[in-house]
């Protein structure tokens, strides 16, 4: 195991333990002590991480996450279904900011050797609308960027490991769990952080894979809509 996965698997062993610490401060303080506290233990647990959420339902999560997309200069996002596109305040950043957005949702062909979307399916809950719902989200996002040159998408050849949104200023990771329930905790990380640049690479991978090696990917879904 390479010194990057090394680190990597550490930084998320440290942001789990920061979680179940946080969890436990919550029942013992106010709201906003609790917070503090949990800034505090993350500073000390995983210098990587800024802040742990407990699922995306969380209110601090949803504000935090609308001021970030509002003042991004720019906005990556790697996801499986993307059902949460259509949800604020993704769908308002969609229609109407003027910033370069990369969107990567998984190819739902079957043209491949492997096909992980079935392989994901066969370790969780059964989801058979997965690939309705990859296609719903991909023609919302094709239909917008019809009137914004700066909404792009493209499809991957992966197991989706989790949905990551990148800006300019901060990342976050929310990582799949057995039944894509989106209960999962979501990790937020600063610029420049090893963790952020963890996930710049990763999304980049998949964008722009002719840098890195082989890794199966499709400039288009339909060439008439996305750029």
């Amino acid at each position: 195991m390479d010194i990057i996965m090394k680190e990597f698997i550490g930084s998320i062993l440290a942001s789990l333990l920061a979680t179940v610490i946080t969890t436990v401060s919550a029942f013992l303080f106010r709201k906003k002590l609790s917070s503090l506290i949990k800034r505090w233990l993350i500073s000390i647990f995983d210098m990587s991480t800024y802040n742990i959420f407990p699922n995306e339902t969380d209110g601090e999560y949803r504000n935090d996450l609308k001021e970030e997309l509002f003042k991004a200069k720019f906005i990556h996002v790697f996801t499986g279904r993307g059902r949460f596109l259509f949800m604020e305040p993704y769908r308002t950043v969609l229609e109407t900011q003027n910033i370069e957005i990369k969107i990567l949702l998984p190819d739902i062909s079957n043209d491949y050797a492997i096909d992980w979307i079935e392989t994901a399916l066969d370790k969780v809950a059964l989801h058979e609308s997965f690939r309705e719902q990859v296609s719903a989200s991909v023609k919302l996002v094709s239909s917008l960027s019809e009137n914004n040159p700066r909404l792009m998408l493209k499809k991957y050849h992966a197991l989706a490991v989790g949905r990551i949104t990148i800006t300019d200023r901060v990342a976050y990771f929310q990582p799949y769990i057995k039944d894509f329930s989106d209960k999962s905790p979501i990790y937020k990380y600063k610029s420049g952080s090893f963790m952020y640049m963890w996930a710049v690479r990763y999304f980049d991978s998949y964008w722009e894979p002719k840098h890195i090696g082989k890794v199966e990917t499709s400039e288009h879904y339909d060439d008439k809509h996305v750029r």
